[in-house]
C-alpha cells in the first residue's frame, strides 16, 4: 500500500500540494511565509491523495494499474498476489481483479481512506482565517473524496 500511495503521490498529489506551495509564495503574504507554504502544501498533498484514490476507484482495475481497491481485495481474496506482482499484465488478470474486487471490502476500504486524505486536507484549513476561499478549499476536499464521475 505505501508503495500505492507514493504513486499516488508521484502522479497527482504532487502537483496539486506544489501548486497550493506556489499560491502560498505568489500571495504575497509577509509574515510566517514558510509556515503558509506548509499548510497550503498538506492540503494540496492530502487533497491530491484522496482525489487519485477515488479516480481509481472509478476506473477500476486495468492492465498495469494495480491500484487501492485490488491491493485491498487482495486482504481478503490471497489468489490476487502473484496478479499484483505482475501488475494485472497475464491473460485474464484483470477480469480475475475486477471479480475479486467486487466481492470484497476493497472499494468501501478505498473510499474510506480518501476520506481520511480528505479529512487531513480539512484540517491543514484550521489554520487560515474564515473567508469564502477557506469554505471553497473545504468542499473542494470533500468533493475530491467523495465526487462519483471521472
Amino acid at each position: 500500500m505505501d508503495t500505492y500511495l507514493c504513486k499516488a503521490y508521484l502522479k497527482t498529489a504532487s502537483l496539486i500540494a506544489k501548486g497550493a506551495r506556489a499560491a502560498a509564495i505568489l500571495s504575497g503574504c509577509a509574515h510566517d511565509t514558510a509556515m503558509w507554504q506548509d499548510v497550503g502544501y498538506a492540503y494540496g498533498r492530502n487533497v491530491g491523495i484522496a482525489y487519485q484514490l477515488v479516480e481509481d476507484v472509478l476506473r477500476g482495475p486495468a492492465r498495469a494499474r494495480v491500484t487501492g481497491p485490488v491491493l485491498f481485495a487482495a486482504e481478503e481474496h490471497p489468489e490476487l498476489r502473484p496478479l499484483i506482482r505482475r501488475d494485472l499484465a497475464g491473460e485474464g488478470d484483470v477480469e480475475k481483479a475486477r471479480d475479486c474486487v467486487s466481492r470484497s471490502q476493497g472499494v468501501e476500504r478505498t473510499c474510506a481512506l480518501a476520506l481520511s486524505y480528505a479529512e487531513k486536507a480539512r484540517e491543514a484549513l484550521a489554520f487560515l482565517p474564515d473567508s469564502e476561499h477557506k469554505s471553497a478549499l473545504d468542499i473542494l476536499a470533500l468533493t475530491a473524496a467523495t465526487r462519483t464521475w471521472l
